[in-house]
């Protein structure tokens, strides 16, 4: 698969092994299948500019009748993971798909809880027991 951005311009190239994969869930972020997919097993082109669809082919035919859904589901939950949330188009192409619950929004990467180490070695034996040896 190939996502190509250039300004407000988003382009993807599906092959029909990426489509078929995403339609069994495989590689998919909203991780299940699609059952009864229309897109399975063809390649895809999309083309995007300024939010709006613009071109798109099914294995090389500009005449493709596709239900609407599953392709709003296939290139926002492709582009999720490969489009900057800061690219303006992002909330047309991605987010919104999210808010509908086509597609699963990314996981945020949270920092790794570190527990402290002790200070002292006789923290956590309770009271003064490491102070019994002293008296």
């Amino acid at each position: 698969m190939r996502v190509q951005v250039s300004g407000r311009t988003v382009k993807l190239w599906a092959s029909a092994n990426d489509t078929y994969d995403w339609a069994h869930g495989v590689g998919s972020q909203i991780g299940s299948s699609w059952p009864g997919s229309q897109l399975s097993n063809h390649r895809l082109y999309v083309e995007f500019s300024q939010g709006d669809l613009v071109d798109l082919t099914v294995d090389g035919r500009p005449d493709a009748d596709l239900r609407v859904d599953e392709l709003n589901a296939f290139t926002s939950d492709t582009l999720a993971g490969r489009l900057d949330p800061s690219h303006p188009d992002y909330d047309t192409l991605v987010a919104r798909f999210q808010e509908e619950g086509f597609v699963k929004p990314v996981p945020k990467r949270k920092a790794a809880k570190r527990k402290p180490k002790s200070r002292s070695k006789y923290r956590g034996r309770g009271g003064d027991a490491g102070l019994q040896g002293l008296r």
